[in-house]
């Protein structure tokens, strides 16, 4: 279905554009895959929607992966777990307001805890170091 057609949209594009030598797979997440099994072995986790609950058992990432979650920009939403964020990432943010709604709002530029690294912009530029 649509699944398999973005799969192959995708992979045509990234072979197309010669990244990573072609050895990049790609896989988006749909009801007949077995979803622990493709969280668990991904490298990098792209999220965006706009649920008011996890996707799904953030437990399963495995560590290192990189995760961009866009989708959380209202007060209530929360696609990646919040504890999950506050205990297990290191988070980059496009702006400092972005720490107040979401997925991030258990975390603050305050943080003790490390996990707030700053913003996108600083870490481009190299005013802030990861």
């Amino acid at each position: 279905g649509r699944a398999q057609a973005l799969r192959k949209s995708m992979k045509t594009f990234f072979e197309e554009q010669n990244i990573g030598n072609n050895a990049i797979e790609i896989d988006c997440i749909s009801f007949e895959d077995n979803v622990e099994e493709v969280v668990g072995s991904a490298n990098v986790i792209v999220t965006c929607t706009n649920t008011k609950t996890p996707l799904f058992n953030w437990d399963w990432v495995q560590p290192g992966c990189h995760i961009n979650g866009v989708g959380s920009y209202l007060s209530d939403s929360e696609e990646v777990c919040s504890k999950f964020i506050k205990e297990r990432c290191s988070t980059i943010v496009d702006t400092i307001e972005a720490l107040n709604v979401g997925d991030l709002r258990e975390i603050s530029d305050q943080s003790i805890d490390g996990s707030f690294e700053g913003l996108l912009g600083d870490v481009l530029s190299g005013e802030s170091a990861l």
